[in-house]
């Protein structure tokens, strides 16, 4: 059995390895001791890990450097005189430089990829706190007016955060029990049904003969409501002063003669009502009062559960109802939540260079929707003047065409012809089974005039929206992918494309330029090596190094952040691109010449 020689762990690769082990060791126990402030007790355990992640990765550069100049004031000393460029010395510093070479890549490893995944997380776990703290306040508030589902709802979104919360232990009994007396008093009604009398899904008329031909066929199979909505349809069509609209409107009187026919007799009450009902809720339908339409069909549907009118209209005025509003019910929680703040040109009557702010305290992101609560929008004119300000509780995101119908919501584009996608943002919330229960916005109109619409479309495609909300987590989350895409949004939006250029230049360089800083070092430590074997001296280098090299790392890091910026901006981003690639590449090669001609 080979004997275990203890010269080994002198050895540059040891203690090169040992140090990094032991001050990461060191950095993470400081950190399981001394988290700062947690935003949420639950994230206790994720937040010491994911803050102590972050302090090693920002810390590392300190501590590779000091690993790599360590073993010469311990161990590392030949005898042998070396003369310049000799390759006797490059070779007994190979180790050496293979752990320059190492710590270069992890640091890029870990600043271009790991490290935005953590700052990421480490947000995330910020925005569930302040998630879980506004649905608790949302909660209570809801109980406080006897709105028992949607205190329901919220209490739900900080189970998910928080599991069990005990302070949350009363109000989720409470909540429990008047839920359980409510459903005793009615029995739910399930979310609009679709028949086989018309598919919904199947696609419209687009011509009035098609519309015609459907109406009549409905007339024939004593579908009057059917035929008098075709008929109409037909009408909106054909347009004005043709012949097809002269026959959709004899159509539609043939058919609403024939619904008229089916009143019953005055004896038979409560087929008197429904009736009266569904023809109340089919005017507010043919009305485009699609939020009143909704409602009277569920009340029709509570009369008259198998109606196939009521379950067939129902299903058709909650299309056209969420296309201004939403339910409250829809409301998710995302992985991860977060306020964001945005803003984006805004033409007042004409009048170019004005812009919107929108905030919201917190923005759950789906592929195709974003749900905001707490939501802010304030419109300035291009002198800065506020016009006007809307508050709304509760807001629902969707991306749209401007070939959508656009006339129920404001417009509040940047007044340019544009037929490409828009964002619409929904601020009427609703409760499905209640109409007495609603959520509106509040204006306040200052030098100008707020929308009087609940819903207003912005000229802002989604992928934009959903890269803007995401810049507002700061630059730092944003991976250099998505630092190029927001260099190409232009200044509309608020941001300068140089920051984002200087940043995804400044990401890349941060850890090529730090192979050159290594070797110079590397050249720095031989040259001033320790000329006997020290004693103790070593061991307070063991923590003085650190944060020497730190402070220098810190230093080589501003400067080369305000280089970048300054550059991008006089010269552009190409020119700065093959400035800093030729740059770096002699600062290494420079590197390297002053490496090998040391000698002694």
């Amino acid at each position: 059995m080979k004997k275990f020689d203890p010269q080994k762990l002198l050895s540059p690769h040891s203690l090169f390895l040992l140090y990094l082990i032991l001050s990461s060791a060191a950095i993470m126990g400081f950190k399981m001791i001394f988290p700062g402030s947690i935003p949420l007790p639950f994230f206790s355990a994720s937040w010491r890990l994911i803050t102590g992640g972050e302090t090693l990765i920002q810390l590392f550069p300190a501590l590779a450097l000091s690993a790599l100049v360590i073993p010469f004031g311990v161990h590392f000393n030949p005898q042998e005189k070396y003369s310049s460029f000799s390759p006797k010395f490059l070779n007994d510093l190979g180790p050496f430089i293979f752990n320059a070479i190492f710590s270069a890549a992890i640091y890029a490893l870990a600043s271009l990829l790991i490290l935005p995944l953590t700052l990421n997380y480490k947000t995330d776990l910020e925005a569930k706190a302040r998630l879980f703290y506004l649905s608790e306040e949302r909660a209570r508030v809801h109980a406080g007016q006897g709105e028992w589902q949607e205190a329901a709802q919220f209490l739900d979104i900080c189970n998910r955060i928080w599991p069990d919360a005990p302070e949350l232990a009363g109000l989720r009994t409470e909540t429990s029990i008047r839920l359980d007396e409510i459903s005793h008093k009615q029995e739910p009604l399930p979310k609009g049904t679709l028949t086989t009398r018309y598919d919904l899904t199947t696609p419209k008329p687009v011509n009035a003969a098609q519309a015609l031909a459907l109406a009549d066929a409905a007339m024939k199979e004593e579908r009057y409501f059917d035929a008098h909505w075709l008929a109409t349809l037909a009408g909106d069509l054909a347009g004005p002063g043709s012949s097809e609209s002269a026959a959709s409107a004899a159509l539609a009187s043939r058919a609403w003669n024939a619904v008229s026919s089916l009143e019953p007799n005055a004896r038979q009450s409560e087929a008197y009502r429904i009736y009266y009902l569904k023809r109340d809720a089919y005017r507010a339908l043919v009305s485009n009062e699609w939020i009143q339409a909704y409602y009277l069909f569920r009340d029709l549907l509570s009369a008259a559960p198998g109606d196939p009118d009521g379950q067939y209209f129902l299903s058709l005025s909650e299309q056209g109802l969420i296309r201004m509003a939403f339910f409250i019910d829809e409301i998710e929680l995302r992985d991860s939540p977060d306020g964001a703040l945005l803003s984006v040109p805004y033409n007042d009557g004409g009048s170019a260079g004005g812009r919107l702010v929108i905030r919201f305290k917190s923005l759950s992101m789906y592929p195709d929707v974003a749900y905001g609560i707490g939501a802010e929008i304030l419109a300035f004119d291009y002198s800065g003047r506020q016009l006007w300000r809307i508050d709304a509780p509760y807001a629902k995101i969707v991306p749209l065409s401007i070939r959508q119908d656009l006339s129920i919501g404001q417009d509040l584009s940047n007044g340019q012809q544009n037929t490409g996608p828009r964002i619409s943002i929904l601020m009427h919330a609703l409760d499905r089974m209640d109409a007495n229960l609603s959520w509106k916005p509040t204006a306040v109109s200052f030098a100008g005039v707020a929308p009087v619409n609940t819903q207003i479309s912005l000229d802002l495609n989604w992928d934009d929206f959903v890269l803007l909300s995401g810049i507002s987590r700061g630059y730092d989350n944003l991976n250099p992918a998505q630092l190029i895409a927001a260099a190409g949004l232009g200044p509309d939006y608020g941001y300068l494309p140089q920051i984002f250029q200087a940043q995804a230049i400044s990401r890349f360089t941060e850890p090529v330029l730090f192979l050159p800083l290594l070797i110079l070092i590397l050249a720095a430590a031989w040259r001033f090596r320790a000329p006997v074997r020290p004693r103790y001296m070593w061991l307070p280098m063991l923590g003085i190094l650190p944060v020497v090299f730190n402070g220098v790392f810190m230093l080589y890091r501003y400067l080369t952040d305000n280089l970048t910026i300054w550059t991008v901006i006089g010269l552009g981003f190409s020119m700065v691109v093959f400035l800093f690639s030729a740059g770096v590449l002699v600062l290494f090669i420079l590197s390297l010449i002053i490496l090998a001609a040391q000698r002694g």
